[in-house]
């Protein structure tokens, strides 16, 4: 017989029974239990200090029946793990117990200490609860000894043993139940030992943990309700509720108090609930009660685990490397909760779904270490444990029926903190895939996943296809798991079935395989690496083309395709047909002669991008490009992903070098036309971030000769690069003069090679540029080598072309001089914002005083305009003239407070005795609100008074017009609906409740409004009154009325050309701009503009050329034509 190697088996001897637990286990270390055994066999009964031999017989009848069970399961006894404790320790006759069981049945006993003891409860503690990182105090009631262990991080920090036990203290006291005197016993133990002096001298503790059959028979009772009554407050918990694996010491009490009731009737009671158990109940209670009040313990939680995982992980951490005691309790987690809802049967077929699962999983990371394609970039360690706790899941909502019982177990995943160790991320992750394992396919832009990141996004659609197919796979109950085999090569990762009669023979055959067809075909369009799923073999259609045309010289073009296999090229025109169907490990490509016959043939590798250790630069920029033009998400996040993918490939050692691979990379791009520019981006931003972190000199030395070399090519036009790219070449492998003077002497160039022969090609260049009006370039590329000839006629050049920017980078590198011929051309051009930051930036206040204090003024005047008066203030740093300034523009604008403020603040005397002349004149320029009358507001809302102020606005010249909506402060979400419309004449305004009036006659109102808006007679007042009419028409679509309009006359279009400065008109845009004002702004206006502080020559604003109208097309605003009579509609 083979024994299991995956199986494991723990035996623990204790006091008051044997328990044997096995597991099966993962290539990791994880296990789930698969069989319980337990057998009342009570060695503490014996009142001697030795086992007795009626005791000695009943333990080995039992571990021989173990031991069949053990044979059964292929156990082998190296892979079994037999412990014994406190009785067997304490026993005389040890020795002798431990040889009898060798020689009847083959086990090796261990005894344990107990500080051993304490050690395994505290591990098996950690494989039940995520404890992990917290300093926890462990107890364990046994039968004649408890334990006491402190624990952090999987290391003791503290282990005491107690001669107190549940037996023992039965024993003892007998079953009259002495309890004052057993208490009395209890208190004396503890304290002579110094428990509490000891926990408190390690530092205390955060959290308990109890475990041992006594303490989860008292979880038991708490939570179904034994001994409620005496928790006052309390009542008994209903049968459905949600098992918190925990009680207080209020708890603890109530059940202390019931169990330790006298009388037949309560024993029966007692015997019924915690059945044999129930002997010793009362003394492991009352123990626990007094631990509780000894140690100050408020509340317990309560681990189902203890000793025999203990031992298990003890075994499985020397057995797997890195074995993750964390890891593992959060798997128990979701195996209890599987257990809770699906039962034996349900786990044991959620268990092979994940095995199944797991195997596609590592199948995919298999098929990358052969096709070097590195998929556990995206998919590591914590994605398969929420895959496989997802398949342990995904059936546990037939507990409701099977109709949509995914939903179910989603809800019953996210409904209740069951799963503990995962994050949340994780618990929603593990619960979506439960929720998409059947029925409809997931869609990567569904609302549940908006709250991932674009890489969990894309995770979950892989691992959302591997649960399906498992879950397929799984269901056939006539394919044993053994029948299955995975094979793993460059074509990819297959699922074979040995056996295929098993399937053949199964009913529904036919279904499952209509099932499987349908997830491989989606399992397909997930793992597609253009994408960025998976990282598998690129998809490449067969028999693409790429045709290059080159006159680079033979050794750049030995690089541009194998490092190794192409030598001595001429000039050629390069046809290269590249096969790399998906699967397919290398590709042909032929080189032609100019009479275009085939001269040669070599093989291009076809590994995909992330691996370039034997890759050339065609393949991989075809590649790359590929990608990029199947990528479905937007530019940025695709630049970004793809910045990220070359970076990694970066990383990853390609060959001769990842500077000089990108350098020829840069070289061959060209050939790719519309891709060239944003793929030259991509691979310079992605060298950049490797550089910075990684820079190797002899690779970076090697490929600056090749950028010089490219650069001279660009040059001499053998190679078409943007110059924004040149530039980034030049910068990012930072090529000087000496390095092009360099790869002009290894091309050799003819005799009269001379020394200066780079700086001049580059001068050229950079004169092409200038040519060009690419002046930012030409000054960057001046700046990079430090060239500086060129001199004013340059700046001025520039300025004339309005490259401002590009003008004062080049002075900034060409120094003061330079910087003060900008400053006198941006006075010259009136640009004085910009003068005086540059007279800021460069510290020129000195040299341009004048300039200085007239741009400061500007900025205040600005401010001023603004009602920054603070602001304005704070800026003139407390100079007087300055000050005196700010005081002007805040008599001119009639603030006369401020000019109070001001004055009293900074002893400014002088404008006191004008102050009063002044305010007579600002009040002449300025329209004064309570000058407004009206005879009249009325709300319309019926349709009498609709009628009654359409037939009244009709004999109005001039309205003026307003809406009102209630905004909408939901980003995304559509505006809300108009909700009034004001039509104001002179003296009258009337509100028209558009929403009620739409509801009630909208035959009318559209007749009526159309009457107004359409009407050639009425000159219609609005202040950006366009936008309202496209809300209106948006809002009212079924209405006709607001598709047209005719002499509407926006009143911020027609003040434009007469702002000056805080005089005139500026200050209407500040009004308050209603329907109403509009009218007697514009009768003001209309009749008294040259009172209203206009400049000279504009005596009168010219509005008529403002009106617009809007006739039968929605998309057109047409203006009336100037001094022109209208005729008809």
């Amino acid at each position: 017989m083979t024994p299991s190697n995956n199986l494991f088996a723990s035996i623990d001897m204790g006091t008051n029974s044997f328990k044997m637990l096995i597991i099966q286990t993962d290539k990791t270390g994880k296990f789930l239990t698969i069989d319980r055994h337990k057998d009342p066999i009570c060695l503490g009964r014996d009142f001697s200090s030795s086992i007795s031999k009626e005791s000695l017989i009943k333990a080995v009848t039992c571990l021989k029946r173990f031991n069949q069970v053990l044979k059964a399961n292929k156990i082998s006894p190296q892979q079994t793990i037999c412990v014994a404790t406190a009785t067997v320790r304490e026993a005389n006759n040890v020795f002798d117990f431990k040889r009898s069981v060798l020689e009847s049945i083959g086990f090796e006993v261990s005894v344990l200490s107990g500080e051993e003891e304490a050690r395994f409860v505290y591990l098996g503690v950690l494989q039940f609860l995520p404890v992990f990182d917290k300093r926890v105090l462990v107890i364990d009631i046994g039968g004649g000894s408890t334990e006491f262990v402190i624990g952090e991080k999987g290391n003791v920090v503290l282990g005491v043993s107690l001669k107190l036990g549940h037996v023992g203290l039965t024993q003892k006291f007998g079953k009259d139940w002495n309890l004052m005197e057993m208490r009395e016993f209890v208190k004396l133990v503890i304290k002579e030992s110094e428990l509490v002096e000891k926990i408190k001298a390690f530092g205390g503790f955060e959290v308990v943990v109890g475990t041992s059959g006594t303490i989860r028979a008292i979880e038991k009772a708490v939570f179904n309700g034994y001994g409620k009554e005496y928790v006052e407050g309390n009542e008994v918990l209903p049968r459905d509720c949600k098992r918190e694996w925990k009680f207080s010491r209020g708890e603890l009490s109530g059940v202390v108090e019931r169990v330790c009731r006298e009388g037949e009737e309560e024993g029966v009671k007692r015997e019924g609930f915690f059945k044999r158990r129930s002997e010793f109940i009362v003394a492991g209670s009352v123990l626990l009660e007094e631990i509780f009040e000894a140690v100050g313990i408020e509340e317990m939680e309560v681990s189902e685990y203890a000793l025999g995982e203990g031992v298990i992980a003890e075994t499985l951490s020397k057995s797997f490397e890195g074995y993750d005691l964390n890891e593992n309790a959060r798997w128990q987690s979701a195996v209890r909760l599987a257990t809770r809802f699906s039962g034996k049967k349900g786990i044991k077929s959620a268990a092979r779904c994940s095995s199944i699962a797991k195997e596609i999983f590592e199948g995919l990371r298999k098929w990358s270490e052969v096709a070097g394609n590195q998929i556990d970039v995206f998919l590591d360690a914590k994605d398969l444990e929420c895959l496989e706790a997802s398949c342990l899941l995904h059936n546990i909502g037939l507990v409701s029926g099977k109709t949509g019982y995914h939903k179910q177990s989603y809800h019953i995943i996210m409904n209740g903190n069951h799963l503990q160790g995962y994050s949340a991320e994780e618990v929603k992750l593990i619960a979506l895939l439960t929720r998409h394992h059947r029925k409809k396919f997931p869609k990567f832009d569904e609302s549940s996943l908006q709250e991932f990141a674009d890489e969990l996004k894309q995770k979950f659609r892989v691992l959302c296809a591997i649960i399906r197919l498992s879950v397929v796979l799984q269901q056939s109950d006539g394919l044993n798991f053994q029948d299955m085999e995975f094979l793993h090569s460059q074509e990819g990762f297959k699922l074979i079935f040995r056996e295929a009669g098993a399937i053949a023979s199964f009913p529904l055959a036919g279904d499952m395989g209509k099932e499987l067809r349908k997830e491989l075909e989606h399992f397909k369009t997930v793992s597609i690496p253009a994408k960025f799923i998976v990282g598998s073999v690129a998809r490449i259609g067969a028999k693409h083309l790429i045709t290059l045309r080159t006159n680079v010289n033979n050794s750049v073009m030995n690089k541009l395709f194998d490092y190794s296999s192409v030598t001595g090229f001429g000039e050629w025109k390069w046809i290269i047909g590249i096969c790399l169907d998906t699967g397919m490990e290398e590709g042909v490509v032929e080189l032609h002669d100019d009479n275009g016959k085939i001269d040669r043939k070599l093989t291009i590798s076809a590994h995909t991008f992330s691996d370039l250790t034997y890759t050339s630069p065609v393949v991989f920029l075809y590649l790359l490009k590929e990608c990029y033009a199947h990528g479905t998400c937007k530019a940025t996040n695709k630049f970004r992903i793809l910045q990220q993918k070359v970076y990694n490939a970066l990383e990853n050692s390609p060959q001769p070098g990842p500077a000089t691979f990108s350098v020829w990379c840069l070289y061959v791009l060209p050939i790719f036309g519309l891709y060239c520019e944003g793929l030259s981006h991509l691979i310079i931003s992605a060298l950049r971030r490797f550089l910075n972190r990684a820079p190797t000199s002899e690779d970076t030395s090697k490929a600056k000769i090749i950028a010089a070399q490219l650069f001279l090519d660009i040059v001499g036009g053998l190679v078409d690069h943007d110059e924004r790219i040149v530039l980034k070449i030049l910068e990012v492998f930072d090529v000087k003069l000496t390095d092009i003077d360099e790869a002009l002497c290894h091309l050799k160039v003819q005799d009269d090679y001379k020394s200066d022969r780079a700086k001049t090609l580059v001068e050229e260049y950079i004169f092409k540029l200038t040519d060009s009006q690419s002046y930012m370039t030409a000054a960057s590329l001046l700046e990079h080598f430090s060239i500086r000839q060129s001199g004013q006629p340059f700046l001025v050049k520039m300025m004339q072309n309005k490259q401002s920017r590009a003008a004062e980078k080049w002075a900034t590198f060409m120094g003061k001089s330079m910087l003060c011929a900008l400053v006198r051309e941006y006075v010259d051009q009136n640009m004085l914002k910009q003068a005086y930051e540059t007279i800021k930036k460069n510290n020129l206040k000195q040299e341009f005083p004048d300039v200085y204090h007239k741009c400061k003024e500007s900025l205040l005047k600005n401010l001023a305009e603004k009602a920054l008066w603070d602001l304005a203030e704070a800026k003139t740093h407390g100079d007087k003239q300055l000050l005196e300034y700010l005081v002007s523009l805040a008599m001119e604008a009639g603030y006369l407070e401020k000019v109070d403020e001001l004055c009293e603040r900074y002893s400014l005397e002088g404008f006191l005795s004008v102050k009063e002349s002044e305010a007579s004149v600002l009040e002449s320029k300025y329209l004064r609100l309570d000058e407004l009358a009206f005879e009249n507001i009325i709300w319309v809302d019926e349709v009498d008074g609709l009628c009654a102020a359409t037939s009244h606005i009709e004999e109005c010249k001039v309205v003026g017009l307003d809406c009102e909506w209630k905004p909408n402060y939901v980003k995304g979400s559509k505006p809300n609906k108009v909700s009034i419309m004001q039509i104001a004449s002179d003296k009258m305004v009337f509100i028209f409740d558009l929403i009620k009036l739409f509801e009630d006659v909208p035959e009318i109102l559209d007749n009526c409004l159309t009457r107004i808006l359409q009407s050639p007679r009425i000159l219609k007042l609005g202040y950006n009154f366009q936008c309202d009419m496209r809300q209106l028409a948006h809002s009212y679509g079924e209405l006709k009325c607001f598709n047209n309009y005719e002499k509407l006359l926006d009143v911020q279009n027609v003040f434009k050309e007469a702002r000056g400065g805080l005089s005139g008109l500026a200050e209407l845009e500040y009004a308050a701009l209603d329907a109403a004002v509009l009218v007697h702004i514009f009768q003001r206006v209309h009749n008294h503009s040259q009172t209203a502080g206009l400049p000279e020559g504009n005596d009168k604003i010219e509005w008529k050329s403002h009106i617009v109208s809007h006739m039968d097309n929605p998309n057109k605003a047409k203006k009336e034509p100037k001094n022109k009579k209208r005729i008809g509609r």
